[in-house]
């Protein structure tokens, strides 16, 4: 199902020590995640018996029940395309020990012995035996692989291992993908910074944990329990069970973000066994997970803050690029939109911070025959807010001596009409830069270069470029962000006023004739909204997902995953288009892409070559 893997964290009531009610409880909760399509569900602790069992785990009884239900367990799973990972107690070799057990279609996988139990259970390391155990209903020994250092190669994708372990063992972090951890977290007021902290493992490693813990109606003798069960992507905490009534939580794991993480691994004495699924989704295209509409807007941080830590790095950035080129003086092209909007405050932090004067400011406002009487007002408001002066020259005259001694008819609007206005702006501004000894400093976002929204040697050319990480919708949300923040804070109505005023402009070239009154060339309607673009670039450079994949999870996210039926952003026929586009730009544009002027990293995926690197003739065609 698009590179996902569907798995269950299943949280069954549990009579504590009653074996047989919770092996019935067990199989009514894999008979409902069967329903659901899940390919693995994982058990809490022990929860064959309970968790917190303490010297009764020892009881000959309990465990002749233990291994009855392994069998029954074996038997219930055959026509399930599943694999079930349970904790349980068992003796070994004279041992007691705590284990896994693997079970898929009627038979036993593995048995994979904890070598970090509590102290109830003996501690054994680097075992590779046979278990034997008998199956009363076929009465037959069966023999199971025990190991401790047992992964599974996920065959649907062949660059996916996966391990099982319970209680606090996370050995398998150093061989494994993806860790199937049944716990038994005890809830506590620092739970959260519990999970935290174990979630921190997972991301230093890039591993995947899946981790099941108990439900509320466990044993409370000592502990109390809650159901906080989660799954860590990564980088990500993409599902956790707040509820203790949710018995089943389900969740989507991405096996192309955790493929694209290139982990090595350890595989000395690792016993791997391969494992195959059917794909039987049954057109199940929805997934049991969100995703982040504006995945490069970081919400868990202060909007304002986040925002100036970015406008800070591009500083810092051009403040050395100004010391490499010994220079004091900054040319800018201002057009009143958003993005040479953001490149004038990346410009006068970086003059606050080099303790310069606003004479190291040579800001030009260049209108032609598209600029509208709207961004004309945007500038003037923006200048006054900030106090800056905005020098003009108006482009018109040059632009037609140019078509003259090119002999192209004025009345042609076509591209050449449109690129010579680009092109005119650029040489002037680089002409002022060589006069003044100035750098030209570029605007053009993430965004537009990656769908090469740009002319040639014309706004695509810059001495440095501020905007070049930047996407167009975190533009938005800095320069939004910044408007609040002087608002609630009464520091600059003015200039909360006039990047309003901007954020309300539709983004537009302005290279074809208008009234002046109106914007009549918009850009999102000739590329497609830059929601959808910002959403496909960010995932096609962090986790390089294939046409596919980005429909699949386009579609999940703003549609099927959309509580509002009546407020979807999209329709599935408009992301398809959109997509197409993405990919078509994508591909055409790297000789733009080859030839851009310097930039610097944020930390967020960019058309760098640490993301992106690629020759200037690709002849690539992709269609969903």
């Amino acid at each position: 199902m698009f590179g996902y893997l569907r798995v269950a964290m299943a949280m069954p009531n549990v009579s504590v020590g009653n074996v047989k009610e919770n092996l019935g409880n067990i199989k009514n909760i894999i008979n409902e995640a069967n329903d659901k399509n899940v390919k693995i569900i994982s058990f809490p602790e022990l929860a064959l018996t309970s968790c917190n069992l303490k010297d009764l785990y020892k009881d000959k009884n309990i465990l002749n029940e233990i291994l009855y239900s392994i069998i029954e367990l074996k038997h219930y799973s055959y026509n399930f395309d599943m694999i079930i990972n349970i904790s349980v107690p068992l003796m070994y070799r004279n041992f007691l020990i705590e284990a896994n057990v693997i079970l898929k279609q009627g038979n036993i996988l593995a048995i994979i012995p904890n070598l970090n139990s509590n102290k109830y259970f003996d501690k054994l390391s680097n075992i590779d035996d046979v278990y034997k155990i008998y199956d009363h209903i076929n009465e037959i020994y069966n023999e199971v692989i025990i190991n401790d250092r047992f992964v599974l190669e996920y065959q649907n994708n062949q660059n996916i291992l996966m391990s099982f372990s319970s209680g606090d063992n996370y050995t398998s972090l150093c061989y494994s993908n993806i860790l199937f951890n049944s716990n038994s977290l005890k809830e506590n007021i620092y739970i959260d910074k519990d999970i935290k902290r174990l979630c921190d493992k997972f991301y230093e490693n890039k591993s995947c944990l899946v981790c099941t813990n108990p439900s509320f109606s466990e044993s409370s003798t000592d502990k109390v329990f809650f159901s906080k069960s989660f799954v860590y992507e990564c980088d990500e905490l993409i599902s956790i069970n707040e509820s203790i009534e949710n018995k089943l939580l389900i969740s989507d794991i991405d096996l192309d973000k955790i493929e694209a993480m290139n982990k090595n691994f350890d595989l000395k004495n690792v016993k791997i066994e391969n494992i195959f699924f059917n794909d039987n989704y049954k057109n199940d295209n929805k997934l049991f997970r969100k995703f982040n509409k504006t995945p490069y807007i970081i919400n868990k941080h202060n909007p304002y803050k986040f925002s100036m830590h970015i406008i800070d790095m591009a500083s810092i950035a051009l403040s050395k690029r100004m010391d490499s080129a010994k220079t004091d003086n900054l040319v800018l092209g201002f057009s009143g939109g958003l993005d040479s909007t953001l490149a004038l405050l990346i410009i006068l932090k970086t003059i606050k911070f080099k303790n310069l004067t606003n004479e190291s400011l040579h800001i030009y406002s260049l209108p032609s025959y598209g600029t509208s009487v709207q961004t004309q007002n945007n500038i003037y408001n923006i200048q006054n807010a900030l106090g800056i002066n905005v020098n003009e020259i108006n482009i018109k005259d040059a632009i037609s001596i140019h078509f003259r001694d090119i002999n192209h008819d004025e009345n042609n609007i076509n591209i050449t009409f449109e690129n010579a206005q680009a092109r005119e702006r650029t040489q002037i501004l680089m002409d002022i830069a060589n006069d003044i000894n100035g750098l030209v400093v570029g605007t053009s976002d993430l965004s537009e270069i990656v769908l090469g929204f740009s002319t040639y040697n014309g706004d695509q050319m810059s001495m440095y470029n501020v905007n070049a990480p930047i996407p167009k919708t975190l533009i938005r949300y800095i320069l939004n962000s910044i408007a609040d923040e002087n608002l609630n804070s009464n520091n600059n109505i003015n200039l909360s006023n006039a990047l309003k005023g901007i954020l309300n402009t539709p983004v537009s070239p302005e290279l074809l004739p208008s009234d002046s009154s109106n914007i009549l060339q918009k850009t999102e309607d000739i590329l497609g909204n830059y929601e959808l673009h910002d959403f496909f670039i960010y995932h096609y450079l962090k986790y390089h997902y294939d046409i596919h994949k980005l429909y699949n999870l386009a579609i999940n996210t703003f549609i099927l995953n959309n509580d509002n039926i009546n407020s979807y952003s999209y329709s599935e026929e408009y992301i398809k288009e959109t997509l197409n586009k993405f990919f078509d730009r994508l591909y055409n544009s790297q000789f733009k892409r080859n030839a851009s002027p310097d930039t610097y990293d944020i930390g967020l995926p960019n058309i760098s070559n640490a993301y992106f690197d690629a020759p200037s003739d690709l002849e690539i065609c992709v269609r969903i």
